[in-house]
């Protein structure tokens, strides 16, 4: 990276030349917007923000889980994950309960409503990624979120 040669063209009838447009950072953040730049207007078809419907898709696949665990599995701080559980369980979409092995501890469960409204949003997103993937590939889709996994894991396990 250095010269004109290696550098990313904005478009080759402008001649314009993007220094960055090869780093790992601006790639991962111009897709992330377009990605949830759909994801959003979905979610919003239902009054909902893009990590309420994370939550609701992830306590649909886990039945009485915990806000930390949820937290963790999102990368949302705890603080933060609360007012978004206010709202979905103010809607009918989630139930906290005490845990029945440790009462001091709470468990997250979805509603007939949340898991109905979760459905819906789902398909439509899933629709989505899957013609990206076809769009892509299959195996370079696949490829793809391997690596992103991968990447994740290095950025999570050391201090940059």
């Amino acid at each position: 990276m250095g010269d004109r040669t290696d550098m990313h063209l904005l478009s080759p009838a402008s001649g314009l030349v993007n220094p960055i447009g090869d780093h790992l950072d601006f790639l991962l953040r111009r897709c992330h917007a377009g990605l949830s730049e759909h994801v959003a207007r979905e979610a919003r078809a239902y009054d909902l923000r893009p990590t309420e419907f994370a939550v609701l898709s992830v306590v649909r696949q886990n039945r009485n889980i915990r806000p930390s665990h949820l937290s963790d599995m999102l990368g949302v701080k705890l603080g933060n994950l609360s007012p978004l559980l206010d709202r979905l369980e103010e809607r009918g979409f989630i139930l906290r309960r005490r845990a029945l092995a440790d009462q001091r501890a709470l468990e997250l469960q979805i509603t007939p409503a949340g898991r109905a409204v979760a459905a819906k949003v789902t398909r439509v997103v899933d629709g989505h990624f899957a013609t990206i993937g076809a769009l892509m590939g299959e195996t370079e889709y696949a490829v793809l979120v391997s690596l992103l996994r991968k990447l994740h894991e290095v950025v999570q396990s050391r201090t940059m």
